[in-house]
């Protein structure tokens, strides 16, 4: 099909975007960019996302190439919320996504149809270094399983094409980061932290050598504070889940490479010679927390304590002890899911059940209460007192032990199970104390 016809395909699928604005109020860029800050989900529920930029959504419009599925459905999404909080009365029917879906894929299919790949000029970082470092272990091989190449991709990017972007550059590498999770998911759970601990390595190669030869604080977009550079990336990725849903596609049927993309893109960001303002800083820290929830959903327990621990470096910077906590935590959890079933594992995560690795003491509290309340009923039974009494007996005991004369009218039997009671209680109170102690200093400092 001639070039044209193809460009007159793209303007006008943007022309009908352009129209569904007006119809929606005509809401600004940067309103639209707010309102895609919350998404629905299927069970009716909104929940935080990462916003469509301000400036795709204007891109969006212009009908210079074909936006991105993820940015047609914020798009779409933004406006039919805007025209609801305005009271505008509106055709449902316009702002279905599923019906701009299927659009936007009659118009991806014509544009894609008869187009030949042009020889590749892009220069790789590793081939500036003359190394290769995303190439595979020995004990890898590499995989055919290419997301951009797989037909049952609901948003395929667009046709590769010669460029120097960092961008571009960025997409080149995650696809093939994703060429290697592709066989390491397919491991035994045992040989799977090694070759993680391989592809992160690898991971840092890249990007000392992207840090280096990638100048992009330099670029007209970096001047734009309060925002960070890969954004579009960021946006991506988060959309990933939307666009699967939308589109009817199975989770995680073929490799997600915008998670990957944004993993790359956040430690380029974090490395990079230009200076983050605290704004960024803290939307850098929100993007690493969302990378380390999707490591997870892919079961990249070690990518996730990295992506977490990187976050919480961040939340430190920002003096935000809370979250700092959070994503301790968290990282804590992902280190506990990497571990083989051992005991090591077992009690791992029995400290997790008791106080949350010591981030969460007040969960001390239910336990206690618990063991009070078993301690009652076993004591009720064998002393044959007034539940009152017992309850008072308990308790008291739990904190403080009873002495010898306080129990000389019980059975014999009870005697050692109240030592037993005043041995747990005193433990359990000295740990409550001194993980509330830390907690609270760690929060005061």
């Amino acid at each position: 099909m001639p070039a044209d016809d193809i460009q007159a395909a793209i303007e006008q699928f943007a022309t009908e975007l352009a129209e569904l604005r007006m119809l929606s109020g005509k809401p600004s860029f940067a309103r639209i960019q707010n309102l895609s800050k919350k998404r629905h989900q299927e069970d009716g529920t909104t929940t935080k996302a990462i916003s469509l930029p301000s400036t795709t959504a204007s891109d969006a419009i212009r009908g210079k190439r074909l936006p991105s599925i993820a940015t047609v459905l914020a798009f779409v999404d933004a406006c039919h919320r805007a025209a609801v909080d305005d009271g505008l009365i509106i055709d449902e029917d316009h702002f279905a996504l599923a019906r701009w879906q299927q659009r936007w894929t009659a118009v991806r299919d014509l544009r894609d149809r008869d187009f030949s790949p042009p020889e590749q000029t892009l220069v790789e970082w590793d081939d500036l270094a003359e190394d290769e470092q995303l190439a595979a272990p020995d004990s890898i091989p590499p995989s055919t399983n290419n997301y951009r190449d797989a037909a049952s991709s609901p948003d395929p990017s667009p046709p590769p094409r010669p460029s120097t972007s960092a961008q571009a550059r960025i997409e080149r590498a995650a696809e093939r980061y994703a060429d290697q999770f592709d066989y390491i998911r397919r491991e035994p759970r045992r040989d799977r932290r090694r070759h993680e601990y391989d592809l992160l390595d690898k991971l840092q190669e890249v990007v000392s050598l992207a840090t280096e030869y990638e100048q992009y604080e330099e670029r007209g977009r970096r001047r734009l504070r309060n925002r960070l550079t890969f954004a579009d990336i960021y946006f991506e990725a988060d959309s990933v889940t939307r666009v699967n849903f939308v589109s009817a596609t199975q989770p995680f049927t073929v490799v997600p490479v915008e998670y990957f993309a944004a993993l790359i893109a956040a430690e380029i960001e974090y490395h990079g010679t230009g200076r983050l303002s605290d704004t960024e800083y803290v939307l850098l820290a929100d993007v690493y927390e969302r990378i380390g929830g999707w490591m997870l959903e892919l079961g990249l327990f070690i990518h996730a304590v990295f992506v977490y621990k990187r976050a919480a470096v961040i939340h430190y910077r920002n003096e935000d002890l809370v979250a700092q906590e959070r994503c301790e935590l968290a990282g804590a959890r992902a280190r506990r899911r990497a571990m083989v079933p051992s005991f090591k594992s077992i009690s791992m995560q029995a400290t997790d059940l008791l106080c949350g690795y010591g981030y969460l003491p007040f969960r001390m509290l239910g336990w206690m209460l618990a063991q009070l309340v078993v301690f009652t009923v076993i004591f009720q039974f064998l002393t044959y007192q007034p539940l009152a009494i017992t309850a008072v007996d308990t308790f008291t005991n739990y904190f403080s032990p009873l002495s010898p004369a306080d129990t000389q009218n019980f059975q014999a039997a009870a005697r050692p199970l109240f030592l037993v009671e005043s041995a747990i209680g005193s433990l359990m109170t000295l740990s409550f104390a001194v993980l509330l102690a830390r907690r609270f200093l760690r929060l005061g400092r």
